[in-house]
């Protein structure tokens, strides 16, 4: 399939480029699942016109706007809401620490043990998927409830968020492995100065670091790369909607990413145990630019994918 609307997919990804950066980022978050959600609305309605005013209407009829709220013990009030697909790419990060929520924790992650090959492309198993706890197992699932007009606006609203923020969540390479040390949470880095001038932070551990510092590089590489990469994907056939396989392509990315680590990590002996919590060393401008623009890539394929994904639920 080949993607029309050339010059309104450029346009959208200026303008998701230009409003990405909000005061507080929540990792790939805010600033990733916001690219990815504005690029794949346009992408559709570049495509699909009727599709995507589907997308709008789900969204817009959850009169709520996906309202989800709680007062802690100290009488702070707690607010997450959105209506539009940019606006809702963020709640499941937004209420994942909320009441009630908590079973939600693992869908934002394929934790594939880092060590371990995933080519070609397996089941989910209990070994990183435990009752389906993972963010590939339930992607299917979130497009059902999508998919089921007898649901509620407010399910149906839900779901759609789970889809944005999954899609998304399974591009991000250090979503989809676990060295014993929580995805990269654990393992401390510093950076060196100058690496990365344009940073925002810095990140202190490695998931962080790909989560923000990395998608801000690559969102402003100055050779005009980011855009052309998204045209170019625009005239592809990217069509798959296996979400196993994107868990292949983050992995091996991912692997990469712990490679040229100034300190990497080294895969224990069968039956050994992983790292865990460890130092990855000074990361250097190199390392930066090895990684931005795989790092734009992910968020180019995410985008196609979820409007992938949402022309064939709602289509």
């Amino acid at each position: 399939m080949r993607f029309a609307g050339r010059k309104s997919i450029l346009l959208s990804f200026s303008i998701a480029t230009a409003m990405a950066w909000p005061s507080a980022s929540f990792g790939w978050g805010q600033d990733g699942h916001e690219i990815i959600a504005t690029t794949a609305r346009d992408l559709l309605g570049a495509r699909n016109p009727v599709i995507a005013r589907h997308v709008d209407s789900i969204l817009d009829m959850a009169h709520d706007r996906l309202l989800t709220q709680y007062t802690d013990r100290n009488g702070r009030l707690h607010s997450c809401h959105g209506r539009t697909m940019r606006e809702v790419a963020s709640w499941p990060d937004c209420v994942r620490t909320f009441p009630g929520h908590g079973s939600t924790a693992g869908y934002h992650f394929d934790d594939v043990p880092l060590c371990d090959s995933v080519a070609p492309p397996p089941p989910p198993v209990p070994a990183y998927c435990l009752n389906d706890n993972c963010g590939s197992a339930q992607l299917p699932k979130f497009v059902r409830q999508l998919r089921n007009t007898h649901s509620t606006p407010r399910q149906r609203a839900e779901a759609l968020a789970w889809i944005i923020h999954i899609v998304g969540d399974l591009h991000q390479p250090l979503h989809t492995e676990t060295y014993g040390d929580r995805g990269g949470n654990q393992v401390a880095i510093t950076i060196a100065p100058g690496a990365n001038p344009g940073m925002r932070g810095p990140a202190n551990n490695l998931h962080s670091f790909w989560d923000k510092d990395l998608v801000f590089a690559a969102m402003h590489m100055t050779d005009g790369q980011t855009v052309q990469s998204i045209a170019a994907l625009a005239q592809s056939t990217l069509t798959d909607r296996d979400p196993h396989l994107w868990v292949v392509e983050a992995h091996a990315i991912a692997q990469q990413a712990y490679d040229q680590l100034p300190a990497p990590a080294y895969c224990p002996v069968p039956g050994g145990a992983h790292m865990g919590p460890s130092s990855g060393g000074q990361i250097t401008a190199a390392y930066v630019t090895s990684f931005r623009g795989a790092v734009r890539d992910q968020l180019a394929h995410a985008a196609v994918r979820l409007a992938n994904v949402l022309q064939s639920a709602l289509g």
